[in-house]
């Protein structure tokens, strides 16, 4: 979607769309050189998911890292 409308697809470019509507950001392993651009409380773990265990793993993450900045 972002590459339609011409803008860079990474997570910088998503955070910087949406900034104003984040309290809080997911950051792949590989991006976590862009936290401090981010700007916002992140969370840094690793995303891709191939089996139903790393979907369940992120999941359990995702939701612990919002009760603990929110």
């Amino acid at each position: 979607m972002f590459a339609e409308l011409e803008i860079e697809p990474s997570a910088l470019a998503v955070a910087r769309h949406y900034g104003g509507l984040l309290s809080g950001f997911v950051l792949d392993q590989q991006d976590k050189n862009l936290t401090k651009l981010i700007g916002l409380p992140a969370l840094i773990t690793d995303t891709i998911m191939m089996e139903r265990e790393q979907r369940i793993s992120l999941a359990e993450e995702v939701l612990s890292f919002a009760r603990d900045h929110w």
